[in-house]
């Protein structure tokens, strides 16, 4: 049964298993970005920086092969937001065993992720427009954020 990104914000924002989302701030940078926890995640520092040390390398490749100037925080943010949903999201309906499987969360949020990138639509709460670039560099991101948040889920599904 395919599942949608819809269908994991709606999991995910309606869950009494998440925090409400509050800022927390990334040292050696001066980027303030919402990330949502679940509650039994432990240290939650550490959480918010290996989520941010996933995604900020493969931001800056973006920027740079694209030649994106440093003025796209808001772009950058929506990328984030969407990054920590999937992750978030991959705990969520991994631990509520909710008959989907890991691989195929991990193939709906890629193929989700995609549609949204080519249609340049909108894919958060706040209706901030998602980045437009059609760069490779973000494709591999968001394999990337797929892929960690299926580790992560299948680490806390071990517990």
């Amino acid at each position: 049964m395919a599942i949608s990104t819809q269908q994991v914000f709606r999991i995910v924002f309606s869950s009494k298993r998440i925090k409400p989302a509050y800022l927390t701030q990334h040292k050696g940078n001066n980027h303030t970005f919402l990330i949502n926890y679940p509650l039994n995640i432990k240290d939650e520092n550490k959480m918010a920086y290996k989520v941010w040390s996933e995604i900020d390398p493969c931001m800056e490749s973006v920027h740079k092969k694209e030649g994106v100037s440093e003025n796209t925080e808001a772009e950058k943010l929506t990328v984030i937001r969407c990054a920590e949903n999937m992750i978030i999201g991959s705990y969520i309906l991994t631990k509520e065993k909710n008959n989907f499987t890991i691989r195929e969360l991990h193939q709906a949020v890629i193929d989700d992720a995609r549609k949204y990138f080519e249609k340049r639509n909108y894919f958060d709460t706040d209706q901030i427009p998602y980045i437009t670039t059609q760069s490779e560099d973000v494709v591999k991101f968001l394999y990337d954020c797929a892929d960690f948040g299926k580790r992560l889920a299948t680490a806390h599904h071990r517990i």
